[in-house]
């Protein structure tokens, strides 16, 4: 079988979960004997009767849906979606506009003093219905099966857009990296100053990882040490929510931030802490939290997304409640460490991955009907 695999063009240069998922797959699809050719450069040309199915990866990304929707009336598309959206987000996504993006704030700014902040955000709603749920919803009717990364992610497409896609959709979560818990992670990189028994986070410095969230639900219980891993490196829009995570850091009094970490390295975080938390505005899967939970962290994670469908004894957050963020890592912290664990450890090998999205491509072309 012959795979043409479709990602964003800048996926090895912003890398992300979802650089990791479409990588590893190519990789254990092709130790399985599968073809596979990725394709990020939107302008390459490319013959599509050569492959037996194509793998888009990402409907959040408008640029893939509107080229490869018109392919998907020729050939067999997979779609894995690696997406998330609610009411909730979708509320999110106008305050960050408002407050964040220099684009954007004048022009809400003075909408909102016309038809007020609650007009303002279903009409900015609606927009974004219109604007991008339309073109998500065409694209997944057209495909031939659809991947998500949960059941929850499922249940969510089909309640947010409208859909009936039960008869052709498979959750597979991504895979865990299981390599950086066989060697020993290099020492010699500062990582001595991490406290004991601390809360830990890792992504971006961004909004939607909700970093300001964490600290705001601690400050009144600042003597639990707070440890963020992440690039402050974000889009220049950005600057003002680093500058808050910076000041509410130094009010804090007990919080710690390393930037960028490898994998390898990250270990020592997951070992050294007793809780994991991502109170994400959304948040697909969650690799590092999946690590985390590995290495013997509780968790403490966003109800705006799937990860939940795996770990029992998971805290479940309101990300937009900050006394629901700190009533989630109170709890996770009085809890003996390892109180999360996995359902079934055997889902997130990438062997299986591969052999499900095999699978997937097989129904997809009929082979199992």
């Amino acid at each position: 079988m012959k795979i043409l695999m479709v990602n964003r063009n800048d996926l090895l240069i912003k890398f992300g979960g979802d650089s990791i998922r479409t990588l590893k797959t190519k990789k254990y699809l092709e130790r399985q004997g599968v073809e596979v050719k990725l394709l990020l450069n939107e302008k390459e040309s490319v013959d599509i009767y050569k492959y037996d199915v194509i793998h888009i990866f990402n409907i959040q990304n408008l640029r893939l849906i509107s080229k490869w929707n018109r392919v998907a009336k020729k050939r067999p598309v997979v779609i894995s979606t690696i997406w998330w959206r609610s009411n909730k987000t979708l509320e999110f996504l106008y305050r960050l506009y408002r407050q964040y993006n220099p684009k954007y704030k004048v022009i809400i700014n003075l909408f909102e003093k016309i038809v007020g902040e609650t007009m303002g955000i279903r009409i900015f709603s609606q927009i974004h219905r219109y604007k991008f749920a339309h073109q998500e919803r065409e694209f997944l009717k057209r495909s031939r099966w659809i991947i998500t990364e949960s059941e929850s992610e499922a249940k969510q497409l089909e309640n947010f857009l409208h859909l009936n896609i039960v008869n052709k959709t498979t959750a597979i979560p991504s895979g865990l990296n299981r390599e950086i818990f066989i060697t020993e992670p290099d020492k010699k990189k500062g990582l001595g100053r991490l406290p004991n028994n601390f809360v830990l986070s890792v992504g971006r410095i961004d909004p939607v990882k909700n970093q300001v969230g964490i600290i705001t639900a601690m400050l009144r219980d600042n003597s639990i040490p707070l440890v963020f891993v992440g690039s402050k490196t974000g889009p220049l829009s950005y600057k003002k929510y680093i500058e808050e995570f910076e000041i509410l850091s130094k009010k804090h009094g007990n919080v710690y931030w390393f930037d960028n970490q490898n994998q390898q390295d990250l270990r020592s975080f997951y070992e050294k802490a007793s809780v994991y938390c991502q109170p994400s505005a959304w948040e697909t899967f969650g690799m590092a939290a999946c690590e985390a939970v590995y290495a013997g962290c509780n968790l403490v994670i966003t109800e705006e997304g799937g990860i939940k469908d795996y770990f029992k004894n998971a805290v479940v957050c309101d990300p937009y409640n900050i006394e629901s963020i700190r009533t989630a890592i109170l709890k996770a912290v009085k809890q003996e460490r390892g109180t999360t664990r996995a359902y079934d450890w055997n889902v997130f090998e990438w062997d299986d991955v591969a052999k499900k999205t095999f699978e997937c491509y097989s129904k997809a072309l009929g082979f199992n009907k």
